[in-house]
């Protein structure tokens, strides 16, 4: 018994070794070597305009005399990535974050610079500034995105070899953010026993205990092979905006399940309509995890595009969002007066 399972382990551990070993030779494209990273650093700043070290395998340093003695590091990594994800070779930088600690403190304050963040990314990464607000001090709002533009040009004119690919956003957050809490957002799933051959007793009884007696009204859809039955269903409270409701049949029809997929179709709805404000790229994204929706703006300005007043982007974010609350909310009494709160909005300025 006791060699059976001696067997087993070591039989387990040679699948596991095997596995391993196919993910290690299956990787896409090939690694970086000094030779690649000579190649791309002289066509951004030019030959002899930079130092390179290789620190291992995987690191080299980058050091630029021509600003202030700047340097940053170039690391080889392996990421998932496409459709399938195979193993694929690549790269990050943190220019972006060596960039940002060397200007940062000549346009923000000590506690401002506390909620600067960087990430390092195949294109030199990115820099986050971040404030909590809930848009009310809006002299401070627009003062931080002034000075936040001003860091832009600064880069772009002053550093552009360096600062080329990367992007800085500034993000306000809202006191919501930072309390909010995750809830069961679906609608509930109905099991019932029953010999009535139609559906219309079963869904009446689903739909008024959800949102009232009569406060619907609701079609059957074609049934595209799925083994359910469809049906669009609108809100008195909402007549604009349809979701679906889905019945099941098994044991030969005498069991039926219903449910219905209004909060996720509305929220698909909000996220696939891009650019719902009047204001080029801005896109809300709704947050599926929360019991209402997550909106953030966000918004990436090219070149020397002027770059949107994000007080504004908020103000037209919170008055577009108003029109689904009435249906986010629709499974709660006080839904028609709830507010779809905003956790983010952010403008994102690419260099």
């Amino acid at each position: 018994m006791a060699g059976g399972r001696k067997i087993l382990i070591l039989l387990l551990a040679l699948v596991f070794a095997g596995t391993s070993t196919a993910c290690y030779l299956y990787v896409d494209g090939k690694p970086l070597t000094t030779e690649e990273v000579n190649r791309q650093l002289a066509e951004r700043y030019g030959a002899g305009n930079y130092q390179l070290k290789q620190l291992d395998r995987d690191h080299w340093q980058v050091a630029l005399p021509q600003y202030a003695g700047l340097h940053y590091t170039v690391t080889s990594v392996i990421h998932r990535g496409g459709v399938v994800p195979v193993p694929q070779h690549s790269q990050e930088e943190n220019r972006m974050e060596a960039l940002g600690r060397l200007l940062a403190p000549r346009y923000f304050t000590a506690d401002e610079m506390k909620e600067i963040s960087y990430a390092s990314g195949f294109g030199g990464g990115g820099m986050t500034v971040e404030v909590l607000s809930d848009f009310s001090d809006e002299a401070k709002i627009a003062d931080l995105q002034k000075r936040v533009e001003a860091l832009c040009r600064d880069m772009k004119e002053n550093y552009a070899p360096l600062a080329k690919d990367a992007h800085v956003t500034l993000t306000v957050k809202s006191d919501a953010a930072a309390t909010g809490q995750e809830y069961g957002v679906e609608s509930p799933k109905l099991i019932r026993w029953t010999s009535d051959r139609g559906n219309g007793r079963l869904i009446g009884s689903y739909l008024d205990s959800l949102y009232g007696t009569g406060n619907y009204s609701y079609e059957e859809t074609e049934d595209f092979g799925s083994g359910k039955e469809i049906y669009q269903v609108r809100l008195k409270r909402a007549p604009e905006q349809e979701f679906h409701l889905y019945v099941q049949s098994d044991w030969f029809g005498f069991r039926k399940t219903i449910w219905d997929t209004r909060y996720r179709d509305i929220c698909d709805l909000i996220d696939y309509n891009t650019f719902p404000l009047g204001i080029e790229r801005a896109h809300i994204s709704p947050d599926f995890n929360r019991r209402g929706c997550r909106v953030s703006v966000s918004y990436l300005a090219y070149g020397r595009e002027r770059v949107p007043d994000i007080i504004n982007l908020h103000r037209e974010a919170s008055e577009y969002i108003r029109k689904y609350a009435a249906i986010i909310y629709a499974d709660q009494t006080d839904g028609g007066s709830k507010q779809v709160p905003i956790f983010s909005t952010s403008i994102s300025v690419d260099l």
